[in-house]
């Protein structure tokens, strides 16, 4: 248990009060990603790459449009 297996793996449940921190925590970084795409700043910028948040980011694929 040190950080090696991911929860589910441990045969453990997972507590509800963090499945609902998971569920919202990815929610709140959607919302961060999106609001840099509508009024992109430094500060925004720099927070989002500081706290590794720009590896969720979904890039277009151009052949797409």
């Amino acid at each position: 248990m040190r950080g090696k297996l991911p929860y589910r793996e441990l045969g453990l449940p997972i507590p509800e009060l963090y499945a609902a921190y998971l569920h919202w925590a990815a929610f709140a970084t959607r919302l961060i990603l999106d609001e840099e795409q509508r009024r992109p700043t430094a500060a925004l910028h720099k927070y989002i790459r500081d706290n590794l948040f720009d590896a969720y980011e979904v890039k277009a694929d151009a052949s797409a449009r």
